[in-house]
C-alpha cells in the first residue's frame, strides 16, 4: 500500500484522456495511470476510480489541470460534457486542498523551468532571457497561454486564444475556411489546429483537389 500523507494526487484532464499520478514535495511522480473520460459520467467517478485503484490512504490534497477556462467555483469543460462545482468535488473526495487550473496555464508556469535540454529550435532567431514566454498545442482543442516576467516571479496569462477567429492568408486558405464556415458558422484557430480541425481540414482538401464543393458530412 502507498502511504500518501506527504504526496498529493496531480491530474491532467483534457477532452478526451485524463492522467493521474501522485507527486511528492520534490516533483517525483509515481502511481502513473491513464483514463479516457467518455467511460465515466462525472469528473468525481474517474477521479474516484484512480484513487481506488492505487489503494492509498491519508490523501489531503490535489492538484488538478483542466482543458476549460477556471473562473468560478462552477467549471464547464469545454470539449467534453463534465460540469461540476470545485467545492462540492473537494467534499466529495475528502481533500483539505483542492487546486484546479487551466492546462495550458499550468504548461506556462512550467515554461521557466525547462532547459535546451528539454527544447527543440524551430525557424530563426533566438529567444531574449527575461521576456515574455508562450505556449501552444493542438489536442482535442487548441491551447495557448504564456507567462510574463516579474521580478523573481512569472505571471501566468490565462487564456483561451485558440478560439480566436481564424483568418487567411492565401486563397487556398480562404477555400477552407469558407467551407468550414458554411457548415459551422465561426471558424477558430482551434477548428483547425486540433485533432477534429486536422480531420476536417484533410477531408476539405481533398475534396478541393476533386474540384467538388459539397459541405463536410
Amino acid at each position: 500500500m502507498v502511504s500518501s500523507c506527504d504526496m498529493s494526487l496531480v491530474a491532467d484532464i483534457g477532452g478526451t484522456n485524463a492522467r493521474f499520478a501522485l507527486a511528492d514535495d520534490e516533483g517525483h511522480l509515481v502511481e502513473r495511470r491513464s483514463f479516457v473520460c467518455t467511460e465515466y459520467g462525472t469528473i468525481a467517478d474517474i477521479l474516484e476510480h484512480y484513487m481506488s485503484l492505487c489503494s492509498f490512504e491519508g490523501l489531503f490534497r490535489a492538484s488538478i489541470s483542466l482543458a476549460s477556462p477556471v473562473l468560478e467555483d462552477d467549471v464547464q469543460m469545454t470539449n467534453h460534457s463534465w460540469r461540476f462545482s470545485v467545492g462540492n468535488l473537494k467534499s466529495v473526495l475528502g481533500l483539505q486542498r483542492l487546486k484546479i487550473i487551466n492546462d495550458y496555464t499550468a504548461l506556462a508556469l512550467a515554461l521557466p523551468q525547462l532547459t535546451s535540454q528539454h527544447l527543440v529550435k524551430i525557424g530563426r532567431g533566438y529567444g531574449l532571457p527575461g521576456y515574455p514566454l508562450a505556449v501552444l498545442g493542438p489536442g482535442t482543442g487548441l491551447g495557448v497561454s504564456a507567462v510574463i516576467p516579474r521580478a523573481e516571479y512569472w505571471i501566468p496569462l490565462e487564456s483561451e486564444g485558440g478560439h480566436v477567429t481564424c483568418s487567411s492568408i492565401d486563397e487556398r486558405t480562404m477555400q477552407i475556411i469558407s467551407i468550414m464556415r458554411e457548415e459551422y458558422g465561426h471558424v477558430s484557430c482551434e477548428s483547425l489546429i486540433s485533432g477534429p480541425g486536422i480531420s476536417a481540414m484533410y477531408d476539405i482538401l481533398h475534396r478541393l483537389d476533386l474540384g467538388e464543393s459539397r459541405k463536410i458530412k
